[in-house]
């Protein structure tokens, strides 16, 4: 008995040991749980958290959508805008381009209305005009007033239709050049002395004002005639202006027609111009007839001015343009910068989306791995405490079995429960070695699918998850695929821009080299035009040095003869019919003798006689305007008979209209009466009057 206490107090001394180490293993799996608890509390706090950052970033991306859509459609309209511009541009070039061929037709006609010197010195004073308007101080032409330029270019003509009579009256005065004062035509005048450019007429304001300018007679009430101040405009602005223009125009009238014409400029002395172009001056002297193409400097002149206006308005709404294309591709630039800032604040939110849902992963990862952890803890919890109660069944039995009295011998039941027991034992042997083949199989299996979940299935697992990523990423894509489709939009739209323009420009190419083949005829036939011209130059070159070598000579002797005759003095008629037919030498003879002779007489007046004569002839033509003044007093005496005759018919004529008349008024205002008029004569004995007077009478 005391054998088997002792063995039995081993055995539970064993077991008791076993329930404490399992007991220790318990409070460690307690433990461990506790703190996956507060892992999984923490992971769930993350979780939260994370998910609320999540839909923040969400609605963040939501928003940025919205703007990045919105920055699209008001980009689309500002690139159609951008169209429309580009459309007006191209059509403001090929306006200029048309302008610029006209301009150059006109200011090619407008030099063909006048002569190459008046064109030369026109376009150097315009030049010198230009520079000091463009550079102001810092021009090479420094001048102490303003020059206003060619009178033409100063005042315009309200209707069209006076233009020739404007330019006829004005003549050659149209290219006459206003300065402010005589000092700036003096520098003017030292500038083209100095770059040797032909002269010019200059007109300065200062000589011009209102105590200069002559009184003129208005003629407002006048429906024949119009004075042609009236018809121009000028700049008010411009001091004496107006006393320069009436230099030229104040003295100029417009009539109906040239008989109007004669009768103002004769009675007036003014210079009338007709519509026509037909000049009547202040003397009466008339200047017209067919004036095709002659008069047509201020038709050219005001085609060029217009062209110009227009030029200037479309190079204003080519400039204009130009500031709305800036603003247009200003604001273009400004979205695409938000639509960049945009798309990376997307990216951003779509990158920080990506790693809260690795993270999100990752904690629910963790967490289901916690609670994978725990809950093998806790199944090896209740297995450690199923062993802890077994184990204490057990060491109770055998405290049990220790109290109980130990029998000698065992009853045959009791042998036969072991034999039982010991064929039960055999069979859990059994059993257990079964189920440690049947535990190492499981583990070889459990192995296997490891090693093909480390292998494959993980691999599997990341490859999954960078495709997430990268399906994450296809925003990005999407972002880039606009703006890219964005920049071949506009790569497309310039395409057809520079396409569109590279077509105008092959047409105009094509257009200037006609133009271009057309030139170069003109100038090979004025080239050739121009070698006959100075062929023919050096033979009257040649004929004009023969020429003026013959005169030379010819003059020498004219001056030698001219002194001759003076010497010899007036000769009659009789005397050279005398010796017209005598040779050279009979007359030298002749003429040495009476040189001899005349020396006898040189105390002698040799002018008396040409004085005589002179005298003479002045007496005979006296004496014949003396005869032509009597006959023209008896003409105007018979003239003033004939008058005075007209005149008493006249009288009588009207006398008796009036006597017929007043009879008749007479017996209507006295029904029985009758009345007459009688004219009294007078006959005039100097001043005088004697003669009878008759009365006359009423009934």
């Amino acid at each position: 008995k005391t054998e088997r206490n002792k063995d039995l107090q081993k055995q539970i001394n064993e077991y008791k040991q076993e329930i404490e180490a399992q007991e220790k293993l318990c409070d460690d799996i307690t433990k461990q749980n506790e703190s996956i608890d507060s892992k999984m509390e923490q992971y769930a706090k993350d979780l939260k958290k994370l998910q609320k950052l999540q839909r923040d970033i969400e609605k963040k991306y939501a928003q940025n959508e919205k703007n990045k859509a919105k920055l699209k459609k008001q980009r689309g309209k500002l690139q159609n805008d951008r169209k429309i511009l580009w459309k007006e541009k191209s059509e403001f070039d090929k306006l200029k381009t048309d302008l610029k061929t006209k301009q150059e037709q006109s200011d090619k006609d407008f030099r063909h209305t006048m002569n190459y010197n008046m064109y030369t010195s026109y376009v150097a004073l315009k030049r010198i005009q230009d520079d000091i308007e463009k550079y102001g101080d810092d021009s090479k032409y420094k001048l102490s007033g303003k020059l206003y330029g060619a009178v033409i270019e100063n005042f315009t003509v309200r209707e069209e239709k006076y233009n020739v009579a404007v330019e006829a009256a004005a003549g050659n005065k149209l290219f006459y050049y206003i300065v402010e004062n005589d000092t700036v035509a003096s520098e003017l005048i030292k500038i083209m002395q100095k770059e040797r450019i032909n002269r010019v007429t200059f007109v300065p304001l200062n000589q011009c004002g209102r105590n200069m300018r002559r009184q003129r007679k208005d003629f407002r009430g006048a429906a024949d005639v119009i004075a042609m101040m009236k018809l121009i405009a000028w700049d008010e602005n411009i001091v004496n202006l107006e006393g320069a223009l009436l230099q030229i125009f104040g003295n100029t009238l417009i009539p109906k027609d040239l008989d109007v014409a004669f009768d103002y400029a004769t009675r007036e002395n003014y210079q009338c111009v007709t519509l026509n172009g037909d000049i009547v001056t202040s003397g009466g002297a008339m200047d017209g007839g067919f004036n095709e193409n002659k008069y047509r400097r201020l038709n050219c002149y005001t085609s060029i001015r217009n062209i110009q206006e227009q030029y200037t308005e479309i190079e204003d709404d080519l400039n204009e343009n130009n500031d709305k294309l800036k603003g247009i591709e200003n604001k273009l630039l400004e979205i695409e910068n938000e639509v960049r800032r945009n798309d990376e604040e997307m990216n951003k939110y779509r990158n920080n989306l990506a790693e809260n849902k690795d993270k999100l992963i990752e904690i629910e990862e963790n967490m289901e791995e916690e609670q994978t952890m725990k809950s093998n803890k806790l199944k090896l919890l209740d297995k450690h405490e199923a062993n802890i109660n077994r184990i204490q069944t057990t060491v109770d039995s055998l405290e049990k079995e220790m109290k109980q009295a130990l029998k000698t011998k065992l009853s045959n039941s009791e042998e036969q429960k072991l034999k039982d027991l010991q064929s039960e034992k055999e069979e859990l042997i059994k059993q257990i070695s079964s189920s440690v083949e049947s535990i190492n199989e499981v583990d070889i299996q459990m192995n296997g699918i490891d090693s093909l979940l480390k292998d494959n299935l993980l691999p599997q697992q990341k490859e999954l998850l960078n495709h997430i990523k990268k399906c994450d990423e296809s925003g990005d894509i999407e972002q880039r695929l606009d703006s890219t489709n964005n920049k071949l939009q506009i790569e497309t739209e310039s395409r057809d821009k520079l396409s569109s323009e590279i077509q105008q420009n092959e047409t105009d190419i094509d257009s200037w080299n006609s133009r271009l083949k057309i030139l170069e005829k003109e100038i090979s036939e004025l080239t050739e035009q121009e070698q006959e011209i100075l062929l023919d130059i050096e033979e009257h070159s040649i004929d004009s040095e023969k020429l003026v070598g013959k005169h030379q000579a010819l003059q020498e002797k004219l001056n030698q003869f001219s002194k001759y005759i003076r010497e010899l003095g007036a000769l009659s008629t009789t005397d050279t019919n005398k010796y017209r037919n005598k040779t050279m030498d009979v007359l030298n003879k002749q003429l040495k003798k009476i040189k001899k002779d005349l020396e006898k007489y040189k105390h002698v007046n040799k002018k008396a006689l040409d004085q005589y004569n002179s005298f003479l002839k002045e007496k005979n033509k006296l004496n014949r305007r003396n005869e032509e003044q009597k006959e023209d007093k008896d003409h105007i005496e018979k003239l003033m008979d004939h008058l005075d005759n007209k005149k008493d018919e006249a009288i009588q004529k009207t006398f008796s209209a009036i006597n017929t008349r007043f009879r008749e008024s007479f017996k209507q205002l006295v029904s029985r009466g009758d009345a007459k008029l009688k004219l009294y004569k007078r006959k005039d004995n100097g001043r005088g009057r004697n003669g009878d007077n008759d009365e006359h009478e009423d009934d």
